[in-house]
């Protein structure tokens, strides 16, 4: 099992700068895990987001990628940071990895994913009035979710 510290992985000197990351990165948690809470509560439950249910769908998923992230790669750095060392196991540090390269893709195929059908609704206005939110589900599980696991298994 190879062992580091705070030091090798984020090349953390002094217990200061540690501190000043680990402020950082609990204003990010809360931040993240917040506004995603809101944004998923109020177009969930209330419908008080007004725009194109696709959109909406996309919206959605965008803050369940960024909760996910929010919980695997913030929450396990800001506890390592805390400890000053990995404490929580080499199988939660490999998935840490694993999930951290997943989020970054899965996030950035969603916004690619949301700015595409953005330009495919002002580009095509009457055939978008078709799409529904079952078409928006399965746009983002197969140009994002999909290539997010896949991708990341490939890679050696």
């Amino acid at each position: 099992m190879v062992t580091s510290t705070n030091y090798t992985e984020y090349g953390l000197h002094s217990a200061g700068e540690r501190c000043l990351w680990v402020t950082w990165l609990m204003i990010v948690l809360l931040s993240s895990l917040i506004g995603d809470s809101i944004i998923l509560i109020a177009s969930v439950k209330y419908n008080a987001i007004k725009l194109n249910k696709f959109l909406v769908v996309i919206m959605q998923h965008i803050a369940v990628c960024d909760i996910l992230a929010s919980l695997t790669i913030v929450l396990p750095t800001m506890v390592s940071l805390i400890a000053n060392k990995w404490v929580l196991g080499e199988a939660v540090a490999y998935i840490h990895v694993y999930l951290n390269f997943s989020s970054v893709i899965a996030n950035n195929m969603l916004i690619c994913t949301l700015v595409s059908s953005k330009v495919l609704l002002l580009k095509f206005p009457v055939s978008a009035r078709s799409w529904t939110t079952t078409h928006a589900h399965i746009t983002c599980v197969a140009s994002a979710w999909v290539l997010a696991v896949v991708i990341p298994a490939t890679l050696r």
